[in-house]
């Protein structure tokens, strides 16, 4: 590839966008390589159906805060959407969206005076979302789906966060094709036990059942109580998972 002028900002903008467009074209023939490596190993253990490839989402934000106090709406302007499979103990990648609204090019006519409006506003644009859009791990999951089922996989359970959508926009996007299809969302073991550990220190027991003169000594008490029933819970299920493998 020639490099170029890569003194001028311009010039490393264009070069950067054409080794963006390699690598994702190499990324793209790699991850339906990984597709076909899982539908193998399904047949290999002889699956009911090899084409069901179950996948844990998450996103991953160029924020560590999503709001913010000094204007509104989130923080982030970069949002990348990850779909790693399960079924085997590789852990591939089959699926990867990214959500943003960075365009260098377009920042630099508006502020020559120009209107434009991006993404999709002015040639060689390179933001996906609008300024004011919001980045949805929904829509992030419906383009997963909608990539996985152009490639006749589909996905039975989908592990995500407590709060991610992802879940439900791959099985939006699965219904398109198969109607009758639904994906059931299952919790990671970390947001899972620290919601139990919630609950459970929420709940409403008696007053009698822990030992204490004031509302503090009781609180450290159930407190303690909160954390075993978690660690009792997380070992017996990693117990479970090892049995199984």
């Amino acid at each position: 590839m020639p490099v170029g002028n890569t003194r001028a900002r311009s010039g490393v903008q264009t070069l950067s966008n054409q080794v963006s467009a390699k690598m994702r074209r190499l990324n793209t023939v790699n991850m339906r390589e990984k597709i076909k490596a899982v539908k193998f190993f399904n047949e290999t253990v002889e699956a009911v159906n090899p084409n069901i490839i179950n996948v844990a989402v998450d996103g991953r934000y160029n924020s560590i805060t999503i709001g913010q106090t000094k204007k509104p709406g989130q923080a982030a302007s970069q949002d990348i959407g990850i779909a790693c499979e399960t079924n085997t103990k590789h852990k591939y990648i089959p699926s990867a969206v990214v959500q943003h609204k960075l365009c260098w090019k377009g920042a630099w006519l508006r502020g020559k005076g120009d209107t434009v409006n991006c993404p999709g506003g002015h040639e060689g644009c390179t933001a996906s979302l609008p300024v004011h859009a919001p980045l949805s791990e929904y829509d992030m999951g419906k383009s997963i789906g909608t990539e996985l089922a152009l490639q006749n996989v589909l996905i039975k359970y989908a592990t995500t966060d407590g709060d991610g959508r992802s879940a439900a926009g791959i099985e939006d996007s699965l219904k398109i094709l198969h109607p009758m299809w639904s994906v059931e969302r299952l919790a990671d073991p970390s947001h899972l036990a620290a919601t139990q550990l919630r609950h459970c220190y929420n709940a409403k027991f008696s007053d009698e059942m822990f030992p204490g003169k004031t509302r503090l000594d009781k609180g450290k008490v159930k407190k303690i109580l909160s954390q075993d029933v978690k660690a009792r819970c997380s070992l017996i299920m990693t117990t479970l998972v090892t049995l199984r493998r």
